[in-house]
């Protein structure tokens, strides 16, 4: 990767990475027409996009990325290249973005990936990851139908 002016990050992201808000981070307005990147709840921002003269310099404040600023003319390229960084650092914990297209698990709400647990009497076909969770869910909604001090 390139950190000089006018390098292409990624050549097709303007399409799609124009917007106030990318896939996972929130871009607001700094007050100095620049933009904070920010992800979740988390209040300090984790991304800065500022503009130098004749092109746009990313900043960012993950572990490994401090001081490892880049530089290009095309914002929308840097917040597609902010987004790999947050992607990468995410996994370098063990965790990953869910595919969202991929259903939840109705008990844990961890994504199915395999062959997703149903029950056949389920009006609202409801998915499950696993047997447990199936069986975990049914137990619950017996102990609160069923737990003392309710009607029946």
């Amino acid at each position: 990767m390139s950190t000089e002016a006018g390098s292409p990050l990624y050549p097709d992201s303007a399409s799609e990475e124009g917007r106030a808000m990318t896939e996972r981070i929130r871009w607001e307005p700094n007050g100095y027409d620049g933009f904070l990147g920010y992800v979740s709840t988390f209040d300090p921002w984790l991304f800065q996009l500022c503009p130098r003269p004749s092109r746009w310099e990313l900043m960012c404040t993950l572990p490994g990325k401090l001081g490892a600023n880049i530089y290009d003319t095309d914002p929308d390229a840097l917040k597609a290249e902010a987004e790999h960084w947050l992607e990468e650092f995410v996994s370098s914990l063990g965790a990953v973005f869910p595919d969202p297209g991929l259903p939840g698990c109705f008990c844990c709400g961890k994504p199915v990936t395999g062959t997703p647990v149903t029950d056949p009497d389920d009006p609202l076909r409801r998915t499950w990851c696993s047997d447990e969770c199936l069986d975990a869910s049914a137990e619950g909604a017996y102990e609160q139908r069923y737990r003392p001090g309710v009607a029946t």
